[in-house]
């Protein structure tokens, strides 16, 4: 559990990290710096083993993936840390048309509001940059998968010099309105839906507050008769090729921002490419609980989100689409779980709802052209 943060408790963190900024932004870069490094050093081996457990269980990715994404967090801390220098560097121009300086500032605050798929990374992509140019920031992750970031944060504000440098509020549309909407909030970055981000550049656009937006879309991956999958002459070649897509379908049970969510294939390669991908998935993809040991393919991350699953795949199939099941299940699997068995579909047309929206899950459309 954590706790629902009301519009009191957001005025009182966010006020207290536009107290921390301002003399964490007067020291100097290096020293900044060197104090972020060690700030990753507290997400050490054991920090990262113990939060992928639980970030796979919280949000059903499987658990190598979750200790890549625990451990990307100290990766890129370190990285925007070495890379300061060279992204925060002044500049000046001084030609015949006149002399120009330009200075990097932090902003002060900055409110992170976060998704709930990878909240760790798309947490610390906010995080890292911001703090090290001198920023505070607030994050309000999503209530799906609130607990692993938090812990992470947890461990960032016990080695940064001040604690409220960086921040963690809870809650749903009402938290995340108080926060967006603060007068000391002087920047907001947000990952998501693009539901979400109208009502966040509505709130934002009262102050006139700066945005950077990342959104969904849906994504396709389109395949030309020289593509690999078709053209390698070496069998190997082909099948990598193949488990790369497959892969880049049905990471974290397709719910990825920049999955391959529509296939694009010539015509007369369609079987060819269909038997190709279905096999490619017998090797890749084993739903099941992602603690177990060769699970790629966990839950979806609600009911809800199954329920909608599920339907547009039996919508799929009355529309005449060839509904197949792909990959393998693994036979420990708990069925009373939020799974959903990976699916290609064939034979839809264009104006499809798999085709035409969003599905950010593990089924996806094969469409000839």
């Amino acid at each position: 559990t954590v706790p629902v943060s009301s519009a009191a408790d957001v005025d009182a963190v966010v006020r207290a990290a536009d107290a921390a900024w301002r003399g964490w932004a007067a020291r100097p870069l290096a020293e900044r710096a060197d104090l972020v490094r060690t700030a990753a050093d507290a997400l050490d081996a054991a920090t990262v083993e113990a939060l992928a457990t639980v970030l796979a269980r919280e949000l059903g990715k499987p658990l190598p993936d979750a200790r890549g994404e625990i451990g990307f967090a100290a990766v890129w801390l370190r990285w925007c840390a070495d890379h300061a220098d060279e992204a925060l560097a002044q500049e000046e121009v001084d030609d015949e048309a006149g002399r120009l300086l330009v200075r990097r500032v932090p902003f002060g605050v900055v409110a992170a509001v976060t998704p709930w798929n990878a909240p760790v990374i798309l947490s610390m992509l906010k995080v890292a940059p911001a703090l090290v140019a001198g920023n505070a920031v607030v994050v309000k992750p999503s209530p799906f998968a609130p607990v692993a970031i938090t812990a992470v944060v947890d461990a960032l504000r016990v080695a940064l010099p001040d604690p409220d440098l960086v921040s963690v509020v809870h809650g749903g549309p009402a938290t995340g309105e108080a926060l967006v909407g603060h007068r000391l909030v002087r920047k907001v970055a947000f990952t998501g839906g693009d539901v979400v981000a109208r009502a966040i550049g509505a709130v934002a656009a009262e102050a006139i507050t700066p945005t950077v937006m990342e959104l969904g879309g849906n994504d396709a991956a389109v395949f030309l008769d020289d593509a690999p999958v078709f053209a390698a002459e070496d069998p190997v070649v082909r099948e990598a090729a193949y488990d790369r897509i497959v892969t880049a379908t049905f990471a974290t049970s397709g719910q990825v921002c920049m999955a391959s969510k529509r296939l694009y294939v010539p015509a007369d390669r369609l079987e060819e490419f269909a038997a190709g991908f279905r096999a490619a998935a017998d090797r890749v993809v084993r739903l099941g609980d992602p603690l177990v040991p060769g699970v790629t393919v966990g839950p979806v991350v609600s009911r809800a989100a199954r329920d909608r699953l599920e339907a547009l795949a039996a919508a799929s199939a009355d529309l005449g689409g060839e509904v197949i099941e792909v990959g393998t299940v693994d036979p420990s699997l708990d069925a009373e779980g939020y799974f959903v068995r990976p699916r290609l579909v064939v034979g839809l047309a264009d104006d499809a709802p798999l085709v035409c929206d969003e599905q950010f899950g593990p089924i996806v459309p094969l469409q000839g052209y």
